[in-house]
């Protein structure tokens, strides 16, 4: 369930993440010393860096929420 939520926001955030960089990358040219603006490579790779980090940073809580006992969670409550 933790990391059905971190996807969905992973996928959300780089959908409007892409198309903002997407889209105001002419105004960072002179920031991006030997690459296009609009290279695809670019683009592609960090948003696998990105999402890789999301995903770590969402496996670490879920893997400790399974390894939760339920009644033992039940009885704190």
């Amino acid at each position: 369930m933790v990391m059905h939520q971190v996807a969905f926001l992973t996928g959300a955030g780089l959908a409007v993440g892409g198309l903002l960089a997407f889209a105001l990358a002419n105004l960072i040219r002179s920031q991006l010393h030997g690459l296009q603006p609009h290279a695809p490579f670019t683009f592609a790779s960090a948003g696998l860096v990105l999402a890789a980090a999301a995903c770590a940073a969402g496996f670490i809580p879920s893997w400790r929420a399974s390894r939760v006992d339920p009644m033992h969670a039940l009885r704190h409550e």
